[in-house]
């Protein structure tokens, strides 16, 4: 009857939705492990040029920080570079504070390459949305705009499959 395949079709669509923002989800949390990873390697190799010990432990401790929304790389190197430079430690704020722009910088240019590629949207959508994200909804914004925008697009892409399969 009618309604059956009314009820069918909306099974179908919601299925095809859920399994649409699972993908979506794992792809968004590849290209943040991916970023992870790096930032990773940078610390471990910043540190242990200029000598800080526990470099690999210290360099795997931010990076999971980082990983984490709000948290970030800030809320350790910030602070770190500030108390060597007020404790005249000059030698080891400034070396500090290139590692972290060395981070910083790589980061703000692999981010919207690797979300974009990960979630299927050209590197100017990422970026506008992470733009937009972060002026709506703050730091948090900053992850989950990229990953609205890529899910409101798989649904309409579902949508339209399910409309020329009828």
């Amino acid at each position: 009857s009618r309604i059956e395949r009314l009820v069918v079709k909306r099974y179908e669509m919601v299925a095809l939705i859920i399994d649409t923002i699972k993908e979506v989800l794992s792809n968004l949390f590849k290209a943040y492990f991916i970023i992870m990873i790096i930032t990773f390697g940078e610390l471990w190799l910043g540190f242990k040029i200029i000598g800080i010990n526990h470099s690999i432990m210290l360099a795997c401790i931010i990076a999971i920080f980082d990983f984490m929304p709000v948290l970030g790389l800030d809320m350790i190197m910030v602070p770190w570079i500030i108390i060597n430079a007020l404790t005249n430690n000059i030698y080891l704020a400034i070396a500090l504070l290139i590692i972290y722009l060395i981070v910083v910088v790589t980061k703000n240019i692999l981010e919207p390459r690797l979300l974009a590629k990960n979630l299927g949207l050209s590197p100017i959508v990422s970026l506008i949305g992470m733009y937009l994200g972060m002026q709506w909804f703050g730091i948090i914004g900053l992850f989950i705009a990229p990953t609205l925008i890529m899910i409101i697009i798989q649904v309409f892409k579902v949508k339209h499959q399910l409309k020329n399969n009828e």
